[in-house]
């Protein structure tokens, strides 16, 4: 299930975080519990609510949507989307490029390009820089 073309999994997500993680002092950066995270994806990917707040807290949640973009069965940014990025002449053809990606992955990447623009707004209680950001995101988002 899908909210505005982005997965219902990672809207519900990226809400509790939005409400209850963005002061966290290294947000993406705290491991989960793998039982914990085991049990949480096993709830979404049977379609069933989740209460993060009761089942889990920031770092699991944190954790779940670090794992769905990882897993995802092809990355938010395809490979061949990468080589083209590595030309010189970068801005133009990068924007075209992303504008160039199916519907599904567009929609994700800016989607989860604006929640981490917000959290990077708060870096200086949760250490979160976009360079940090990218650390962690960098690997999810491209594969």
């Amino acid at each position: 299930m899908t909210l505005d073309g982005v997965p219902a999994v990672v809207h519900s997500i990226v809400e509790y975080i939005d409400s209850h993680g963005l002061e966290q002092k290294g947000l993406f950066r705290i491991s989960s519990s793998l039982n914990k995270l085991k049990l949480l994806r096993e709830k979404y990917e049977r379609g069933e609510d989740v209460d993060l707040s009761e089942e889990g807290g920031v770092e699991q949640a944190a954790s779940v949507l670090k794992l769905f973009l990882r897993e995802l069965p092809e990355a938010v940014i395809p490979t061949s989307v990468h080589i083209a990025i590595d030309n010189p002449a970068l801005n133009h053809q990068i924007k075209m490029l992303l504008l160039g990606l199916p519907q599904e992955h567009y929609k994700l990447f800016k989607f989860i390009g604006a929640f981490l623009i917000k959290v990077a707004s708060h870096s200086e209680v949760n250490q979160m820089t976009m360079e940090n950001l990218a650390t962690v995101f960098g690997p999810c988002i491209f594969q």
